[in-house]
């Protein structure tokens, strides 16, 4: 699993910073956050992709020798997977890999989908707009393999929106990029080595 889907941000999908100073006193802190609005446990923040479950939703897929492609509308969204919706709204994402040559695949990925629950929105704004606080993330990635050997790298940018109820405020969106690489050697049956 790539190191940068472990790294926990500080930000929640239950519960929110009522100013950009609270935000910044939770920052590094994505271990164990909590914030004035929404749920008031003490819990992890988000990654900027979770690694570790998946969305309740569908998803359709296509493939030839050439291309990959993959579509899904599902619940919560990139870095905030549910098995049910609480949020009324879904995340749309895709995936674009190309396999140009033997070894090779070179993809592309994009998700958007509400990042907040309707309890965290109307605690911050009294209002039914949990639809606007949404996480967009896109993603490049590629892999040669040859031989005994596999290469990757993949990058991941990330924008989240969500309201401050109080001031300061901080610009929107709040952004963050991941860039994670790999090399995997095959010494022999069932051993390898890897950085």
């Amino acid at each position: 699993m790539p190191i940068a889907y472990q790294y926990l941000t500080s930000l929640r999908g239950d519960s929110l910073p009522a100013s950009a100073d609270e935000l910044l006193q939770m920052r590094g802190q994505g271990s164990h956050l909590r914030f004035s609005i929404g749920s008031d446990e003490l819990e992890h923040g988000v990654a900027i992709a979770s690694p570790s479950s998946w969305d309740t939703g569908v998803q359709v897929h296509s493939s030839s020798e050439l291309v990959d492609a993959t579509l899904s509308v599902t619940a919560g969204a990139l870095s905030y997977p549910l098995w049910r919706d609480d949020n009324d709204r879904k995340r749309v994402a895709g995936r674009l890999a190309f396999h140009p040559a033997i070894g090779l695949v070179v993809g592309a990925s994009g998700s958007r989908g509400p990042f907040l629950s309707s309890t965290a929105a109307h605690s911050a704004l009294g209002a039914d707009r949990e639809g606007e606080f949404t996480q967009t993330a896109w993603g490049a990635d590629i892999e040669y393999s040859r031989g005994y050997y596999v290469l990757r790298a993949e990058t991941l940018f990330s924008d989240w929106t969500i309201p401050m109820a109080g001031a300061p405020e901080v610009g929107m969106p709040l952004s963050a990029m991941a860039t994670t690489f790999e090399s995997k050697y095959k010494i022999g049956p069932g051993l390898y080595a890897a950085a």
